[in-house]
């Protein structure tokens, strides 16, 4: 009997723990692919001296939550004009907006532990990426 309350008492604290992990690498996703996006908005500037608004993508009818969405490389054109795109299936939207000769904002968007509350990636000419959930920023 104490041998299965303390196995209890370890699963109580195991499981939580292990599904804070999970959606963690969920939205590992995002931090790497706004970078990205910023660094590929640079390089384009670098070379025409503007940067491009790209539209929210995959869709904003995807449901934002733990399952993947294919990229549809034909829509979002104006991340492939950048030279940016996934490598497979994404949990997150992206988009770039506010574009023009001296700045943009790149943004990716996720609720993988679907709970209403966005996780937010942004990055911009002059600010590296900063995060937030729902109304809070963490830098």
């Amino acid at each position: 009997m104490i041998v299965i309350a303390i196995i209890g008492i370890l699963a109580a604290i195991a499981v939580p723990n292990f599904m804070s992990a999970q959606y963690r690498a969920k939205r590992a996703e995002l931090p790497g692919a706004v970078s990205s996006i910023k660094i590929a908005e640079l390089a384009y500037a670098a070379a025409y001296d503007e940067f491009v608004d790209a539209p929210l993508m995959p869709r904003s009818d995807v449901e934002l939550d733990k399952t993947q969405a294919e990229w549809d490389r034909v829509a979002a054109r104006q991340f492939t004009e950048i030279g940016w795109a996934p490598d497979g299936m994404v949990r997150g939207n992206y988009q770039v907006t506010g574009a023009s000769e001296t700045d943009f904002l790149a943004e990716g968007h996720c609720d993988v532990d679907d709970d209403d509350h966005l996780f937010i990636m942004t990055a911009s000419h002059n600010v590296g990426v900063s995060t937030a959930v729902g109304d809070e920023w963490v830098f």
